[in-house]
Order: C-alpha cells, then structure tokens, then sequence
C-alpha cells in the first residue's frame, strides 16, 4: 500500500498490526481512503493518509461492533421468549415449525430451510433437546425448547414465513411497533447480529437486509455512498 501513497509512521506498530489483523481486513478500511475507491485502477490514497488513520477506522468500527453485539443480545433473548410464549398458546406443544404446511408458499427454499431447522436441533446436544428427541425424530421438541437452539436468522425466518402470523403480530404489538416493516426488521437485525460476532465491517458498509426507515424520520437519513471515499 505505501507504493499507492499509504504513509507508515510507525513501522514497528505496523508490523505488528498486521501480525493480528491481516492486510485483507485492514484493505477493506484503506479502501475509503483511496482516490476513487469504486475503481480498480484508482487505488491511489489521497495525500496525507497513513497506516495509523487506517488503523483507527479499524478500531473504532471493532468498538461499535461490541456495543451494537451486547444490544442486539439483549434484543434476541427477548424476541425469542416473546415468540416462543406466544407460538405455545397458539400451537401447545407441536413441533409444527418443521411441517412444510406451515409455511407460506413464497418461503425461499422451503426443503432446505426445513433441514437446517432438524440440523440445528441436531447439533445443539442439549439435554433439553434430547429428552423430546428420539434418535434423529425432532417432531415432538416443542417450539419453546427449539427457539432456544435456533439460529436468530432461522428464528427471524420462521417469523416470517408463517402462515399463520398471529403470534408474530402480536410480538410487533408486544413492542408496540408497527406490524409493517416488523419482520424485515427482525431479518435486518439478524444480520447485523451475525455480522458484529463474526467481527464483520459495519463502518462504510451497507447492508444486504435494510431495515424500513418511517416516512417521518426519512428525512433526517444521511446521504451515504458505501463506495465513496471517507468523508474527511
């Protein structure tokens, strides 16, 4: 990089940075500070960059990383038990979640998502699972022991996809939050959750799953280019 106009300061520091974070992940911050980041040939950092302002991105965006994890925790760990307690009331102790029958018709690979749901409860090894489980049958582990093992995104699949969304309405209800935009909510922080733990890029970086923003607070969205250079 510092044949493209990268300053190093402080080699030592540098070398040691790039012991713990690799210059793949390092080159995803660098990027921002390029000349015309969206190109493949302009890769050239504008005057007065260095390794140390590069670094700091890094670390700042690793710190709201673990801010934005311990909230998103709190917030799984209630949708979960919000949705659990209302699917049993609906459903008692069925494992209807696993019956093609109970989804919508437009559930994106339904048959696969179906054999995550058994794998999911396969691989958990719990003995909450295991006392309803009989060899590799899953039918009878009720819907409050599964939503524990689940994946969030599986979870927030699921809240999608029903049929019958009554429980996941009245979740939105429990939040008193509009049941429009609710599921595609829950989607959206189910990826930001996946993405903070596996110590993914937030800063720059849109993500794949928006969440519905009110037409109210519309206008006071920022304009962002995630492929335009760092604002300075």
């Amino acid at each position: 990089m510092t044949g493209r106009g990268l300053e190093v300061v402080d080699r030592e520091m540098a070398t040691r940075t790039l012991f713990n974070s690799s210059y793949y992940r390092l080159s995803g911050y660098a990027r921002q500070f390029q000349v015309s980041p969206r190109s493949a040939t302009g890769q050239t950092f504008e005057p007065g960059t260095t390794f140390e302002t590069v670094v700091a991105a890094h670390d700042h965006d690793e710190q709201l990383s673990a801010l934005l994890l311990d909230a998103l925790c709190v917030i799984e760990r209630s949708l979960r038990a919000r949705f659990a307690y209302h699917l049993a009331h609906q459903h008692g102790n069925q494992a209807f979640y696993l019956d093609p029958a109970s989804y919508l018709a437009v559930t994106p690979h339904l048959s696969s998502f179906l054999d995550k749901l058994e794998g999911e409860l396969s691989r958990a090894r719990r003995p909450t699972v295991a006392r309803y489980a009989v060899a590799d049958d899953y039918s009878a582990v009720p819907v409050w022991v599964a939503l524990e093992v689940f994946s969030f995104g599986s979870m927030s699949k699921i809240l999608e996809y029903l049929v019958d969304d009554r429980a996941a309405r009245a979740v939105a209800a429990s939040y008193s939050v509009p049941w429009g935009g609710f599921t595609s909510t829950v989607h959206s922080l189910a990826v930001l959750r996946n993405t903070c733990a596996h110590h993914g890029q937030l800063w720059h970086r849109r993500l794949d799953v928006q969440t519905p923003v009110q037409r109210k607070t519309r206008r006071h969205e920022p304009a962002f280019d995630s492929q335009g250079p760092a604002p300075r």
